[in-house]
């Protein structure tokens, strides 16, 4: 089970209370000064930026800040508990190889800094990505919201908003969940994975 805050605003307020990852939609990097003063770096990994300009990710231990793994389809994928994040630009949700690819790597969580259009999220291309590839989707933006499978989802709408919180929002995330939705409607058998690792034209 991981615990996600996503911070409102420019701010880097001290989390109210221990999270496993942070994200941070912002145009202005935390310099490492503000980092180590930071109330909540000692416990939480940090991802912040914004994908369209420079993402960064500062981990519990200073010693490995800033830590980029790999980058993929003109995006990041980033590494925490053992899972992979992927924060993209919105407009390479709407290539369906692109999260494919990210699924088929390995990808649970994958981010996009857009307006999450809560009212009706099957126009968001994030949305459908995570329909398709069976991963988790959070829409970052005035109305965060949590993309999930509609296997696991009991409104069978496959979106919930996140809870507000001081400076910020959060939620939970289950990845064992992943699980069931495979389990419930295996897709990923029919994605033709073998293709994927055989060609790699997204490393490209």
């Amino acid at each position: 089970m991981a615990e996600i805050w996503v911070v409102r605003g420019e701010g880097l307020p001290a989390p109210t209370a221990g999270y496993d990852l942070t994200i941070w939609d912002t145009a202005q990097l935390p310099s490492e000064t503000q980092m180590r003063t930071w109330a909540g770096w000692a416990e939480t990994h940090l991802l912040a930026g914004s994908p369209a300009d420079l993402l960064m990710g500062f981990e519990p231990r200073p010693d490995l800040w800033p830590g980029t793994h790999f980058a993929l389809g003109g995006g990041k994928i980033w590494r925490f508990h053992h899972r992979f994040v992927a924060w993209l630009t919105p407009s390479l949700y709407q290539i369906p190889e692109v999260p494919r690819a990210l699924a088929l790597a390995g990808v649970e969580l994958m981010i996009s800094s857009n307006s999450a259009t809560a009212r009706d999220p099957a126009l968001d291309p994030l949305w459908r990505a995570v329909q398709a590839n069976q991963v988790f989707g959070l829409a970052l933006g005035p109305e965060p919201a949590l993309y999930v499978p509609c296997e696991i989802d009991p409104t069978q709408e496959g979106c919930m908003p996140l809870e507000s919180d001081q400076g910020g929002w959060r939620t939970t995330l289950r990845f064992e969940d992943l699980d069931d939705a495979r389990r419930l409607f295996p897709v990923l058998p029919g994605l033709r994975m073998s293709l994927y690792r055989e060609n790699g034209w997204w490393r490209s």
